[in-house]
């Protein structure tokens, strides 16, 4: 679709003709323009009733989300989009706002209004005349992810939305052609607010209403579609390949986009191999908009750097910093410029490359470090597939002051885990320290290790600065480690155990957001505990066979785990009556 047949969000309920048109795909198929007109224009109502002039809005679903951002801009009103749902969030955001608008009840001392999305439709023939909006002067206020600290507020205007918008179409509109738009990413936040709210919306592409936390839910519900985009991230995305079956999916026929982070090699190499090409992704953020794109080929040097998106100039200053200019930043700019906190090295064309980021600079016994580049350095490790470097404070300093040390948070491969199982944690990290050693002095090495399922990251793929730090705060006797054992029975070489995932397990934190499920290398541990208390063998691994993961087990779930240990071997299976999550064979030295 070209960008001069776009409607721009100012526009829509204006310029839009077909009423009956489908907006969202929903079971009942009722969500059409003339619905949204109605439910826009009743809301209207209650929002001129009120003199308060600056909004939250949140809403999970997005029906209810655009109808309460419809009503907000034809009102003129300011929009504040919180960081988060939670109670807490909002409640912290009273002394900045004057009311909000939500999709569910809130107590406060503010206004609240809840968006209705039951209203009876008796046509669009008395709706509230819809005047035109003015982009330029109507404040978008988002929130920073978090990643380095607390969420910083960006304030935007509509009119750079827009801008980006129309920039979205120009690239990859011929691409992902009439795609019906999927997403596992919120809107509430400016990559899922721009890429699967108003993106479609301004090419009349139809939306799913629904937010995909499972990936065998969304692949299950894209078989219905001739052609997909999915709005994704790299937290999600990495961990499609191990639960779900990508041979059976076709880059003609599903298009993804990621933003919030790199992705990792191993799973821009999975998504080649198995569907044809990569993933598309976006690099920006809330301060800047999109800023570059890239689509990796395997063995692809070029493909590596990052390609400005349309109408961005990029630049950098004496310390390789990345400087930006585009009609999608609405910051304080230095003669001209934006200055990130992004290092990068030009190349050809006005592409780049990214190095990592000038604000993660630490000094360790007064030796500065690039937290940035030890990650980069750790990802080259036969074992590691993800990483997050990050300073702790250790209080038992001989002065009794508390000093900075490092801690790594891995995600280890299945050569890791391997490595993990057979040789335990001090192998593992003498083995990473070793190899670390030809690139830092001793003294900068991390001094402590977490090792993850998967490194946690929000629903935009950022890590959360304090997430990590917890996963340092606790002491293994503090941990709940085990699951809630309701029965056992014991033959002479054959145990049935029935468990309970307890909501507290340690594992489950990180594992996922709004998804905690238990990581196969606990569950592999668990059997080895058992093992060691039931059969009284030494647990030291010789080999694993036929590990396979064919269901997640998730918090408070139930199953048995049966154990079975003949010829210095274990066969183990957990299942419950409707599924079997995991099996496999261990060979004991």
């Amino acid at each position: 679709m070209s960008t001069n047949s776009l409607i721009p969000i100012t526009h829509f309920l204006l310029d839009s003709k077909n009423n009956e048109q489908v907006l969202f795909d929903s079971e009942k198929k009722d969500l059409t323009l003339s619905r949204l007109k109605s439910e826009v224009s009743i809301l209207m109502k209650k929002i001129n009733l009120s003199k308060n002039n600056k909004w939250v809005l949140n809403a999970e679903n997005k029906f209810s989300f655009l109808v309460g951002f419809l009503a907000l801009l034809h009102c003129h009103k300011s929009i504040v989009l919180p960081p988060g749902p939670q109670k807490g969030i909002l409640n912290e955001l009273e002394r900045q706002v004057d009311a909000y608008l939500l999709g569910s009840e809130f107590d406060s001392s503010k206004e609240v209004l809840v968006i209705n999305d039951q209203v009876k439709i008796d046509g669009i023939n008395d709706t509230e005349s819809f005047n035109l909006i003015d982009s330029k002067n109507i404040s978008i206020t988002f929130f920073t992810s978090g990643s380095t600290g607390n969420p910083k507020k960006i304030k935007k205007t509509l009119n750079n939305l827009i801008e980006e918008v129309n920039v979205l179409e120009d690239i990859w509109g011929a691409k992902i052609d009439k795609s019906v738009i999927t997403s596992t990413v919120s809107h509430q936040h400016i990559y899922g607010l721009l890429f699967s709210l108003l993106w479609p919306l301004a090419t009349e592409r139809l939306m799913s209403l629904e937010l995909f936390q499972y990936p065998e839910i969304l692949f299950e519900k894209i078989k219905a579609y001739d052609q997909v985009c999915l709005i994704s991230s790299p937290a999600q995305l990495s961990r499609m390949p191990s639960l779900v079956e990508l041979k059976n999916q076709s880059s003609k026929k599903l298009k993804i986009f990621s933003s919030g982070g790199p992705l990792s090699f191993d799973t821009v190499n999975v998504f080649e191999d198995d569907m044809g090409e990569a993933p598309i992704e976006v690099f920006g953020s809330s301060e800047t908009g999109g800023i570059a794109w890239r689509q990796r080929i395997k063995d692809s040097p070029d493909s590596q750097t990052w390609k400005p998106l349309n109408g961005v100039r990029i630049s950098i200053n004496k310390e390789n910093v990345l400087l930006v200019d585009s009609p999608f930043i609405n910051e304080e700019r230095i003669d001209g410029w934006y200055q990130t906190n992004d290092l990068i090295k030009l190349k050809r064309n006005h592409c780049f490359q990214l190095l990592g980021r000038n604000d993660r600079i630490v000094k360790i016994e007064e030796k500065r470090l690039s937290l940035a580049e030890m990650e980069k350095r750790l990802l080259k490790h036969a074992f590691i597939v993800d990483v997050a470097v990050l300073e702790i404070l250790n209080g038992g300093a001989s002065n009794g002051k508390s000093r900075t040390q490092l801690g790594a948070v891995l995600q280890l491969n299945d050569i890791g885990n391997k490595f993990l199982s057979e040789n335990g944690r001090l192998k593992l990290a003498n083995n990473i320290k070793d190899y670390l050693l030809g690139h830092f002095e001793r003294i900068l090495l991390p001094r402590k290790w977490r090792y993850v399922e998967f490194v946690p990251q929000n629903q935009q793929g950022k890590r959360i600065l304090a997430e990590l730090q917890h996963l340092f705060k606790e002491r293994d006797l503090d941990r709940n480690l085990f699951p809630d054992l309701l029965e056992e029975n014991l033959d002479e070489d054959k145990v049935l155990l029935k468990i309970k995932v307890p909501s507290d397990l340690y594992y489950l934190k990180g594992h996922f957001e709004n998804l905690p499920v238990v990581p196969g290398v606990v569950q592999i541990n668990w059997v080895m505990q058992y093992a060691e208390k039931y059969f009284k063998v030494e647990p030291n691994i010789k080999s694993m066979e036929n590990i396979k993961f064919f269901n997640i087990l998730q918090k408070e779930g139930e199953c048995d785990i049966s154990i079975e240990y003949k010829n210095k071997r274990l066969f183990y299976e957990y299942s419950n009556a409707s599924r079997k999550f995991s099996s496999g064979r261990i060979t004991l030295l």
